[in-house]
């Protein structure tokens, strides 16, 4: 990473859509509209709540900026608008990852898992707590880079098995089920289908695969995934239900 890539949102690093000349042109030749960062309030409008910008607390910045709150409402994640932004395609890129880079995992992995013990706590003492789910509708990740995008999945599901190998590692091991779901809870919205079909994603990992197999056969692991009736889910429901057979058995 670079100075220039944008994780958070600021005024030198504002809220936009990361598509290049390339998948701008993918998305064009299939006829979907790509969503635009929706503006409000056009004076500094990254200011409010930013890193640095001594104008409110950044741990407000989602629902402070009013800016933020026009991006980040239901209407905006269903648009697409979040998940093509610069800032959740690199955070995502790199969370993928952060069990493999010793900083990153130092400083993301690990706090993470610690959030996941503890998550794990809470279904070891509370028996209406069904399950503990690692990640919701975790979006393919790395664009506008195509080599990023085509490995997300491989990364995504190595990242799960990191999480489960951490879990396996514990001095009493957990007996609670965990819940993964594939890239996009399997309802990526029109202009991240186009792609994905276009590029190819590659496929889960052997070592990833075993992993799953293992916390299948303990009855540990449960597959999510979501299904509209809408264009928002590009496969049938028929489908969705083997592919999760597949990885659960």
């Amino acid at each position: 990473c670079s100075k220039k890539d944008s994780y958070i949102t600021t005024p030198e690093h504002p809220l936009q859509i990361v598509l290049d000349d390339f998948l701008q042109k993918i998305v064009d030749d299939a006829g979907i509209t790509v969503p635009t960062v929706n503006i409000v309030n056009s004076t500094n409008p990254w200011l409010a709540y930013s890193v640095g910008g001594n104008s409110g607390n950044p741990a407000s910045m989602n629902v402070g900026n009013i800016n933020m709150r026009a991006n980040n409402n239901d209407a905006g994640w269903q648009s697409g608008t979040l998940v093509l932004s610069s800032q959740v395609q690199n955070v995502a890129w790199r969370f993928y990852l952060s069990h493999k880079h010793s900083k990153d995992k130092a400083a993301i992995f690990d706090h993470y898992m610690t959030y996941i013990r503890y998550l794990v706590s809470v279904w070891e003492r509370y028996s209406n707590v069904i399950a503990v789910e690692l990640l919701n509708e975790p979006p393919i990740a790395g664009l506008p880079l195509v080599t990023r995008i085509a490995t997300s999945r491989t990364d995504l599901f190595n990242f799960y098995a990191a999480v489960l190998d951490e879990l396996d590692s514990d001095p009493t091991p957990t007996k609670a089920p965990i819940v993964i779901e594939d890239v996009g809870g399997t309802s990526l919205t029109p202009a991240l289908a186009v792609i994905a079909e276009i590029v190819g994603l590659d496929d889960i990992s052997n070592e990833a695969y075993t992993k799953l197999k293992e916390w299948s056969a303990k009855d540990q692991l449960i597959y999510e995934f979501h299904w509209y009736a809408s264009s928002l889910t590009q496969a049938t429901l028929q489908q969705v239900f083997q592919g999760a057979q597949f990885l659960v058995g």
